[in-house]
């Protein structure tokens, strides 16, 4: 019983496997044709190989295994290689085995870039020309390679990238040798880039982007669709930025464009609001009651005052009329010291500071 359902398990896992390598066959053939490339020379090497020429750039994809036996394993390799140019290089990521290969006698060459340096290992014959070689367009391009794929090789003709595995899908396929070939063709031919980058480093961010854009007007590359993108986020343009970074083809790896992405399509961070101090409305004013005096007690009769009658006076002459004088009042201050009129002046009023200080100054 134990050994039926052993092979029954075996039978179906060879049917799966089979499935799938059948359906990674067409996802190949179709990337072959969506890149227009030409077919293998043979039956059997073209169901692992893609071939031929993109705009110039040879391209050569294909299935490789490293080790033997249970260490076996298999790996999807990308090659470009482009017009030599350059002294000869190798370039690898630094990494851990980096060490291992200077105590073995590798070479590590530094070109006074500290991130480039402290990111990539440069073993060359020629330092000098090495350093002219490496222009900010084709450093900025190595970066990205690295990014990308850790185990990469760059020379001054080929970019290598290997990825894990059988690589199932025909989409991955041709994004990834696209995105090799736009590499390829800025290392090969960097000048008008590595003039836009130029002038950014020298301050000049929007001329360079401007700069970037017409380079890719004339001849769409994703590499260089990517240096504009990220110049106009810098620049505060996100909406110019998303329509570049959306129509931009990607690989499982690439994780700037899916940032960017994000970025883009992300609103801007609102401005800090100020906090509003709530205004304390003032409070009202007293009421102050006014009592009438006390009316004056009348007096008993018995205790009243005897009223003398008057003498008469001799008449006088009659006197001429008499105008009556007119009292000269005190003007009131123009001051309104009312608790009402205090708080209104502290906390209602658009006065100045010093406007207040002058009107409780003035003469009451």
């Amino acid at each position: 019983m134990g050994f039926a359902l052993f092979i029954v398990l075996a039978v179906a896992g060879f049917a799966v496997s089979a499935y799938l390598r059948s359906v990674a066959r067409s996802e190949w053939a179709r990337a072959r044709m969506a890149l227009g490339l030409n077919q293998a020379p043979s039956a059997k090497r073209s169901r692992w190989w893609i071939g031929g020429q993109i705009r110039g750039i040879h391209v050569d994809v294909r299935i490789v295994h490293r080790g033997s036996g249970k260490n076996r394993t298999t790996y999807t390799r990308y090659e470009v290689t482009h017009p030599s140019v350059g002294p000869d290089v190798r370039l690898t990521r630094q990494g851990t085995t980096s060490f291992l290969r200077k105590l073995v006698g590798g070479r590590d060459v530094v070109i006074g870039d500290p991130r480039f340096d402290d990111s990539v290992v440069i073993d060359t014959d020629d330092p000098a020309a090495v350093a002219a070689f490496l222009s900010p367009a084709r450093k900025a391009a190595v970066l990205t390679i690295f990014q990308l794929w850790r185990g990469a090789e760059i020379g001054n003709r080929i970019i290598a990238v290997e990825t894990r595995g059988l690589q199932r899908s025909g989409d991955t396929i041709v994004a990834t040798v696209n995105r090799l070939v736009d590499t390829a063709l800025v290392m090969s031919a960097p000048a008008a880039v590595d003039h836009a980058l130029e002038l950014q480093e020298h301050g000049d961010l929007a001329t360079g982007v401007a700069e970037l854009h017409a380079v890719n007007e004339a001849a769409p590359n994703s590499f260089t669709s990517l240096l504009e993108a990220q110049g106009l986020v810098a620049l505060g343009e996100r909406e110019a930025a998303a329509a570049i970074v959306g129509d931009l083809e990607t690989v499982p790896e690439d994780g700037e464009v899916a940032g960017l992405r994000e970025l883009t399509h992300r609103p801007p961070p609102a401005p800090p609001q100020v906090r509003q101090v709530p205004q304390i409305a003032p409070a009202p004013a007293p009421e102050v009651v006014h009592e009438a005096p006390p009316a004056p007690e009348a007096l008993p009769v018995s205790e009243a005052v005897p009223v003398s009658e008057p003498e008469p006076t001799p008449a006088a002459a009659p006197a001429s009329p008499r105008v009556p004088e007119v009292a000269t009042a005190t003007p009131a201050p123009d001051v309104d010291l009312s608790q009402d009129a205090v708080i209104d002046d502290l906390f209602g009023s658009d006065r100045m500071g010093f406007e207040i200080e002058d009107h409780f100054q003035a003469p009451t």
